[in-house]
């Protein structure tokens, strides 16, 4: 039994052409292979840099250091030490 791997190279194959040849002339021209870049080449490496970027902003988002993102979990009150601090002294 051949492998998967072995199937790729048959339409290349002299046999093969010929037999499609003769069961259908218009058969044997769709065979032929295209070579060179196309669009969807473009396309599927812009869109491979668009989802790298994504990914990279969310790396840099979970992990860039922002105070202002916490809150506390008991708000500070404000001290009226300042205020009371002179009526408290003691006097001798």
């Amino acid at each position: 039994m051949g492998s998967p791997a072995g199937c790729a190279g048959l339409p290349n194959d002299a046999r093969v052409r010929r037999a499609v040849e003769r069961i259908s002339p218009r058969a044997a021209a769709v065979v032929k292979e295209k070579k060179g870049t196309g669009v969807g080449t473009y396309l599927a490496i812009g869109a491979g840099i668009i989802a790298a970027a994504g990914v990279a902003y969310a790396v840099w988002q979970t992990f860039r250091a922002d105070d202002e993102l916490w809150v506390a979990d008991d708000e500070p009150t404000p001290s009226t030490s300042a205020t009371t601090s002179s009526s408290t002294t003691p006097t001798i």
